[in-house]
């Protein structure tokens, strides 16, 4: 039988009142008595009853985080992040994949939401405006990751994709690549549309060629994506290829290497995000380096301050490009 309050109360010689405030560090309560109610808990082997007090403070100490894909690395280190830093605050973290479902999202919000989760932090978000302006309705935060315009009541922390693309373009234009193409990913529609946007500004404003984006049907893994690509890479002869992120970058790399295509002799290839298969990869994958888990920590910071009444402002997070060996200076002088 579970041991009660009324039982540490009666061994300590103390009132209930007394325990409980005890157990909850209260300040009015001393720190002899904490001590000892602390002893005789531990020695009857009490278990607090957290139901119970959620009910009673309106938290449960759980927070919420809906993934996009169970499969992504990325996603890994982003939830590294939030575990991280939500232990260190005392929070249990609870987790959903939406696999990249727009509707399975916004159900799987709703359900943190009924069970009373405290905030929810959501990755790579699938959302369009109806159902953001539904959940703008709940009463408790909602941190976005990766989402740099969030509507509403929502804040979020991200990446520039702008400038990180930037940063990646300007150097394989500054070792020398004319023709550079990017290979998109139907799977992150909103953030691959940005990706693709700057790619697009970044080589008009230095005129050199765009190509259409090289993208495979939704529902593919990033892998899959990569290998589909292939062929219509090699038709573009291009000397370069951006990629969505790594796994595209890693699915592309083994497909043209099966067709007899030195990397990165014939073919410069990078990625985004900086997964952890990018340094063990044949080439070691140059990329774009996203600080995956300092997203989950600051998402978690956010939606503890919102939690506390604070007012949060969106944040942006720096990412930074890693020069392996899957990139060089193209073979022949372009033209």
């Amino acid at each position: 039988m579970a041991v009660t309050i009324k039982e540490i109360a009666k061994k300590a010689g103390v009132s209930r009142s007394t325990v409980a405030r005890a157990l909850n560090d209260h300040p009015k309560i001393s720190l002899a008595t904490k001590q000892k109610v602390h002893q005789i808990a531990q020695e009857l082997g009490y278990v607090p009853n957290y139901i119970a007090q959620s009910l009673s403070n309106n938290r449960t100490q759980t927070i919420g985080v809906v993934i996009a894909q169970v499969t992504d690395p990325f996603n890994w280190n982003v939830i590294e992040g939030i575990d991280l830093a939500a232990h260190n605050q005392g929070y249990s973290v609870l987790v959903a994949t939406a696999r990249n479902d727009r509707q399975r999202e916004f159900e799987i919000i709703e359900t943190f939401h009924r069970r009373r989760v405290d905030g929810i932090i959501v990755s790579s978000s699938h959302m369009g405006s109806y159902h953001s302006q539904v959940l703008q309705k709940i009463d408790i935060p909602v941190i976005l990751i990766n989402e740099p315009e969030p509507e509403g009541v929502f804040r979020s922390v991200s990446i520039n994709d702008m400038a990180s693309v930037q940063q990646g373009l300007n150097y394989l234009i500054d070792i020398g690549h004319q023709r550079i193409v990017y290979v998109g990913s139907a799977n992150r529609p909103k953030s691959n549309a940005r990706r693709y946007k700057a790619y697009r500004g970044t080589l008009r404003v230095v005129g050199l060629p765009v190509h259409d984006e090289i993208i495979a049907e939704a529902g593919q893994s990033d892998i899959e994506t990569g290998r589909a690509a292939a062929k219509r890479v090699i038709n573009t002869q291009a000397t370069a290829v951006l990629c969505y992120n790594d796994r595209v970058a890693l699915g592309l790399n083994a497909a043209l290497r099966e067709k007899g295509i030195a990397i990165p002799d014939a073919i410069s290839i990078m990625g985004f995000d900086d997964i952890d298969e990018a340094t063990y990869a044949v080439p070691r994958l140059t990329t774009i380096r996203q600080p995956q888990m300092q997203l989950g920590e600051y998402a978690v910071t956010m939606l503890l301050e919102m939690l506390e009444g604070h007012e949060v402002s969106n944040l942006i997070l720096p990412c930074e490009l890693v020069v392996r060996d899957s990139t060089q200076a193209p073979a022949r002088q372009e033209t």
